[in-house]
């Protein structure tokens, strides 16, 4: 899997110029071959087990990506053409791929129709279906951030430069396990929880206040309107195409465990009680995680407990798309999934909606990503 943690050639990062030798660690020999209008790095010693990425700068402050690769087999020739350079900067750094944590379920690479079809009980004007197709695999947390892992990061964050990180709540009146989904917390304050648990776990964060995804601007404060490095082996929230494509697993049905028969919360609907806590058999309250059917790619929870939070800015569906990740601008973010408090209508895969990605209430909550190497 593609996970990583940063690994350098020496102390530091370390910038070169773009002629003559690299210096490099015990194991890996690096040189930069200039000729002509070409100029190639070459590289004796290539581990798998890393990503190396080759980045340029003029004033050795503002840095941008040139190449990047996967290793392959140990003490490996690789040479990289890079094209021009006619002065500045280079440097090398070497990304160690971290394992998938044990409570992340592979969600394999495909296409699928988004939204729902005309006859579905319960559906909205803004499910009209589409053909997307997700052209990379990724992981989506098996379950919606518990309390319990909530306060595990935010502590760790308060103590290593994250401000603003609110205290959350055990669900909705949840018991002592701490294993109902985390609510009472923004999107702002997942997209920051986001970066905390990424710089814990040794891993680039996502999210940062401008284009230049520098350490100095990763978001740990406030909350601006993020920037999102999609590279990053960071977590994140999943796109609403993510989304969908996890919930349905294949399926095509208004849940995955079958279609909807009743549209508000009672009678029951016998389908979605196999699969998520709703209006219908909640009694007004969260639930703790995993105690629900789980779905074909290892999911729980996708439909109902509480909201979930996706990427996206809410807007209308724009024909067939190819990794959609919504418009650059808007006013509310989308949330997925229905909640403890609503109809079976709202818990549907397709149902879709948005709010304000800056209050905080009892039937919201989020689950994360990472992406996925090739």
């Amino acid at each position: 899997m593609a996970s990583m943690a940063l690994v350098c050639l020496t102390m530091s990062w370390l910038a070169f110029q773009a002629a003559g030798k690299l210096r490099a660690n015990e194991w890996l020999k690096a040189e930069l071959v200039v000729g002509g209008e070409e100029t190639t790095l070459v590289l004796a010693g290539v581990r798998d087990g890393y990503l190396y990425i080759v980045e340029e700068s003029e004033d050795l402050r503002n840095w941008s990506e040139r190449d990047r690769f996967y290793g392959e087999a140990g003490d490996s020739l690789v040479e990289r053409p890079l094209g021009l350079f006619d002065e500045g900067f280079i440097r090398l750094r070497l990304v160690e791929i971290l394992p998938v944590p044990e409570d992340f379920a592979r969600i394999p690479a495909g296409a699928f129709l988004m939204g729902s079809p005309t006859n579905e009980l319960g559906r909205s004007e803004d499910e009209t279906q589409r053909e997307v197709t997700l052209t990379n695999e990724f992981y989506l947390s098996k379950t919606e951030v518990t309390w319990s892992d909530w306060t595990a990061v935010r502590d760790w964050g308060l103590s290593h430069g994250y401000e603003g990180l609110a205290i959350g709540k055990n669900g909705r009146e949840g018991d002592e396990s701490g294993m109902h989904p985390v609510t009472e917390v923004s999107r702002s304050n997942a997209v920051k929880w986001c970066n905390a648990r990424s710089e814990r776990d040794g891993r680039t964060p996502v999210y940062y206040t401008s284009e230049n995804f520098s350490s100095d601007n990763v978001l740990r404060s406030g909350s601006p309107t993020p920037f999102a490095d999609w590279s990053a082996d960071g977590y994140r929230l999943p796109t609403e195409a993510e989304w969908e494509y996890a919930c349905r697993a294949e399926t095509t049905t208004a849940f995955y465990t079958g279609g909807i028969t009743h549209a508000d919360s009672s009678p029951l609907d016998s389908n979605l009680d196999l699969a998520g806590w709703y209006g219908g058999n909640s009694e007004n309250a969260t639930h703790p995680v995993r105690s629900k059917l789980a779905k074909a790619f290892g999911l729980f929870d996708m439909h109902g407990n509480v909201r979930e939070w996706c990427w996206d800015w809410y807007c209308p569906y724009e024909g067939n798309a190819v990794d959609p990740k919504g418009p650059e601008t808007g006013e509310i973010r989308v949330f997925r999934g229905g909640s403890w408090g609503e109809g079976a209508s709202e818990c549907r895969a397709a149902n879709r909606d948005g709010f304000s990605p800056t209050p905080a209430t009892d039937n919201y909550g989020f689950r994360i990503a990472l992406n996925s190497t090739p």
